[in-house]
């Protein structure tokens, strides 16, 4: 699939001014961050040429010179909140994916009606294999500190946590519910299973959007309208097209098809995906 990656890459938009993040990647055992571009096209001819980077990661801050080695002189202006749902299992199948699903709906449902967060303030995208990833651009949110940020976790991550502790007065006057409560017991809609250092680090890297993962499969942006419906295995955010013949060595639903053991015309994006996991082999490309 080089070929493929190199074309998309050459035409790939991630959605963000690219000129105030720092980016990583990393081919093979090499780790390479504290990477900066001037502009979207520079980034394109960067990733696209070979050999292709297997992950793509940007900052989740926003920093006047991103390739600076000294965190110190990156000059950070903010950081935008991060959340990471990320689920453990084998292999994604359209079962763990309502899974995933099912924990994003309580986060955005938190975000919305606990903290007051607009629609227009929450950028989500699936991380490319094992959940979802969302940022909060919330103005009173992305110059959080640490404890800050902290005590949001513990809010959403602990059952015993019943309230936002009175010290968090950056919420006062402004959230509808959180602010009359702060100090007080609450009544929460659910736990949440985020990734607590991910959202409490404020020097973090995430997944740049719509990169491609290892697994094959693309971290697509999604609009709240589209959690539903989305799969990464369907066409709309695919990033291959054309079939195959798979070889398989599982049975189950993917992507909506079902996978018998043996010989399956499917999807190269589903193939791929699970070649790349050693669960079949493809056989014949049908493009």
């Amino acid at each position: 699939m080089i070929h493929e990656l190199i074309e998309y890459y050459s035409k790939f938009d991630p959605g963000i001014s690219v000129e105030h993040y720092e980016f990583a990647v990393r081919r093979g055992n090499k780790f390479v961050r504290h990477l900066g571009f001037k502009s979207l096209e520079e980034l394109r001819r960067y990733l696209s040429r070979p050999p292709i980077p297997e992950d793509v990661y940007r900052s989740t801050y926003i920093c006047l010179s991103p390739s600076s080695q000294d965190m110190d002189e990156k000059m950070i202006k903010m950081t935008e909140l991060f959340f990471e749902i990320d689920l453990e299992f084998d292999y994604l199948n359209d079962r763990i994916l309502d899974d995933m699903k099912f924990e994003l709906w309580k986060l955005v449902d938190c975000l919305r009606y606990e903290f007051g967060v607009s629609e227009s303030d929450l950028k989500i995208n699936f991380s490319g294999h094992r959940g979802f990833h969302v940022i909060v651009r919330d103005k009173d949110f992305i110059n959080l500190d640490q404890d800050q940020r902290a005590e949001i976790v513990e809010y959403m991550t602990n059952p015993d946590c019943r309230y936002i502790k009175e010290s968090f007065v950056v919420f006062r006057g402004r959230l509808s519910r959180i602010s009359r409560l702060i100090g007080h017991s609450i009544e929460k809609f659910s736990v949440i299973k985020i990734d607590p250092k991910s959202s409490i680090d404020i020097h973090r890297l995430k997944r740049l959007e719509e990169s491609i993962h290892p697994c094959g499969l693309k971290a697509s942006v999604i609009s709240i309208d589209e959690i539903d419906e989305f799969s990464p295995f369907i066409q709309e955010y695919s990033w291959i097209d054309g079939t195959c013949l798979f070889d398989s060595k599982i049975d189950d639903v993917i992507g909506g098809y079902r996978i018998h053991r043996g010989l399956n015309r499917l999807p190269i994006i589903i193939a791929n995906y699970l070649s790349n996991r050693g669960l079949g082999e493809i056989k014949k490309i049908e493009k």
